[in-house]
């Protein structure tokens, strides 16, 4: 059983026990030199128990703190991921043929977030340009910011204002649970030269990478595709580059090796419901968006979403009377196309009374 430190309270009663034990008419009440004598050594004592107990939980990796942690992992040459930017692009309007140099600055309108060209472009015949960008802050919380976005200094010539795709990509700092699944992953798998699991944990070795399915020999015998997500969304194609680089790094010659990210399948969702008395349609708005996401969510690319999930969770909801689940009106899969790896996300949910 794990150790556990016996309190202060404890430990000065069992003190003034052994005093009494040794000298039976000692005097052990409160205000006595003994009791006040085994309270200051029994604070003292105290502290190294708990030190004691501290130190034996870093021995396991399981319940060591973070940064002993951190030192178990390195052993392995796991190390914590930093965050990341987000990326996307920029649609620009100019005159033709005039150039937006790397490291031109926009702002996003609504929320005042900074993005960066990462790449100069050049403006087409028809005056528009499409230019990649970054976020110069980092964190998933950038991820789908779009729209009216207004460029900071721009050269003659070019329009300020400009329009941003949904950013994505963007990771936080990883977080102790993800770090120790790494790291027990290596103990549990060990480095094999190029096995599946080599090439998961490779690639969830890149900052930004948070979710990895490796799938061989989809393009034929010596190929090896690995599909990488971020934050619950796909990643963008800094997160991409790195992973690809990373992975030709290291992994076995010969190998053919594709990282992507999969293509996004949104599920729309319509009901039509019976609320119970006191509940209006309103009121479940929030509570069945939060419930089917708990089904969709968890998917990873190629699975399937199965109807009867999503009826079980909107049904276990207080203020459910009835309903009909429209759309989907079928178990929607996400490997009907053999050439496109998709992976299934949460769209609009729309509810309607039921008619009864």
């Amino acid at each position: 059983m794990p150790y556990i430190a016996p309190p202060f309270e404890t430990i000065r009663t069992r003190a003034l026990r052994e005093i009494r034990s040794l000298v039976p008419d000692a005097d052990i009440t409160s205000d006595s030199d003994h009791y006040v004598r085994a309270s200051s050594v029994s604070a003292v004592a105290e502290g190294i128990h708990q030190q004691g107990a501290w130190t034996a939980r870093q021995i396991f990796p399981d319940s060591a703190d973070f940064d002993e942690l951190k030192r178990h992992a390195a052993t392995r040459d796991v190390y914590p991921k930093s965050a990341t930017v987000a990326g996307s692009t920029l649609a620009l309007t100019g005159a033709a043929e005039m150039p937006l140099p790397v490291g031109s600055q926009a702002r996003h309108t609504a929320t005042g977030t900074v993005l960066t060209t990462t790449a100069a472009v050049t403006f087409a015949p028809d005056g528009t340009a499409v230019a990649p960008v970054a976020t110069i802050d980092t964190g998933a919380a950038l991820n789908g910011l779009s729209g009216a976005a207004t460029l900071i200094s721009p050269p003659l010539g070019v329009d300020s204002a400009c329009t941003l795709e949904a950013l994505k990509g963007g990771t936080d700092d990883e977080k102790q649970e993800s770090l120790l699944a790494r790291y027990l992953d290596v103990l549990r798998n060990p480095p094999s030269g190029g096995n599946l699991a080599d090439y998961r944990r490779w690639a969830l070795s890149v900052d930004g990478v948070s979710t990895v399915l490796v799938i061989p020999k989809r393009r034929g015998g010596n190929a090896i595709d690995v599909v990488i997500t971020s934050a619950g969304g796909p990643s963008s194609a800094d997160v991409i580059a790195a992973c690809q680089t990373f992975i030709d790094s290291v992994a076995p010659a010969g190998a053919d090796i594709w990282v992507f990210t999969p293509a996004i399948l949104d599920v729309n969702l319509a009901l039509r419901l019976a609320p119970a008395t006191g509940y209006a349609l309103d009121d479940l708005q929030g509570p069945i968006e939060s419930a089917v996401a708990g089904v969709i969510d968890p998917l990873i690319p190629l699975e399937t979403l199965y109807r009867i999930r999503l009826t079980a969770a909107i049904s276990s909801l207080a203020g459910v009377v009835d309903f009909d689940l429209v759309t989907p009106a079928t178990n929607v899969s996400s490997s009907s196309d053999p050439a496109v790896v998709s992976w299934i996300r949460l769209g609009t949910v729309t509810l309607e009374a039921l008619d009864e």
